[in-house]
Parts: C-alpha cells; sequence; structure tokens
C-alpha cells in the first residue's frame, strides 16, 4: 500500500524527498488508515488480548445515525457477559498521551454511543496503539490496552 501510495508515482527530483514527507499531512493520514487496517485484520488478536475470545461476542465499527453528528467508534465489541468494548485505534510513533481535550471528546463519543444506541450493557473504553497510552491525569477513563506487539 505504501509503494503505490508514495513510490510508485513519485515525480520529485528531491534526492530527499521521502524525509521532507515524513512529517506530511498524507503520511501521518496513511499511517492511522494503515494501522486501523492492520488492526481490523488482526481482530482476533486483540480478543485474545483482552481476554474475551473464549467468549461469544460480536465486533463492528460503528457510526452515528444523528445527522448533526459525525461521531464514529473505531471497533465495537459486544461480549456475551453484557460488557461493550469501545476501542478507539490510535497510531502514534511514541506512548500517546491523552490530553484534557481528547478525553473530553472520548467521553463525548461514549455518550453519544450510549444514547444512540439505547444500550444496556456497560460500555468500557479500550485504546489500541502502537506503543499504549502515557499515564496521566487523563488516562484514567482507559480500562484496557491493546498494543501493536499483541497483534503478532
Amino acid at each position: 500500500m505504501f509503494y503505490y501510495k508514495f513510490v510508485d508515482k513519485q515525480k520529485s527530483n528531491d534526492k530527499n524527498h521521502w524525509s521532507h514527507m515524513m512529517t506530511s499531512p498524507q503520511v501521518k493520514s496513511w499511517q492511522g488508515f494503515s494501522f486501523e487496517l492492520l488492526c481490523l485484520l488482526h481482530l482476533e488478536k486483540i480478543k485474545d488480548a483482552l481476554g474475551i475470545n473464549v467468549m461469544l461476542n460480536n465486533a463492528s465499527s460503528w457510526r452515528s445515525t444523528e445527522t448533526d453528528s459525525s461521531t464514529q467508534i473505531d471497533l465495537v465489541i459486544d461480549r456475551a457477559d453484557r460488557i461493550t468494548n469501545l476501542c478507539e485505534i490510535k497510531f502514534s510513533t511514541n506512548v500517546f498521551a491523552i490530553d484534557k481535550a481528547y478525553e473530553s471528546k472520548l467521553r463525548e463519543r461514549m455518550a453519544i454511543f450510549n444514547a444512540e444506541t439505547k444500550t444496556r450493557h456497560t460500555t468500557i473504553l479500550t485504546m489500541i496503539t502502537t506503543f499504549g497510552i502515557m499515564d496521566n491525569m487523563h488516562s484514567s477513563l482507559v480500562n484496557s490496552q491493546v498494543l501493536l506487539d499483541d497483534l503478532f
């Protein structure tokens, strides 16, 4: 995927083209989408890491049906034990730090999901990241983590 997106059609004569592109919005977007795809292709490994591979569960993504909301959940795992993992998939080149604004955004997503789906299950937040979540004053919202190493 990377080759066809960034190498095959590259028309630049800049010998440092890739070094200059590393921090571009296009590469950051590609990294995020590619990591999300990698996670979805390794769904069984995610379930193993969460310890829920032995129980009945259904996994899907979710998008708000409200016309004024663009809220989405990357991965929802609805479990037979009446717990629903709301999984946020985040690519980062380092340990991911949740700040006050992002914590607020996550809380809002969870509230919208609960209101629209009218779920009676307990919903918990799971972060799927490359290197984990930094422990700080905003990370207590996260109930469980899955790391890139857990996928392999």
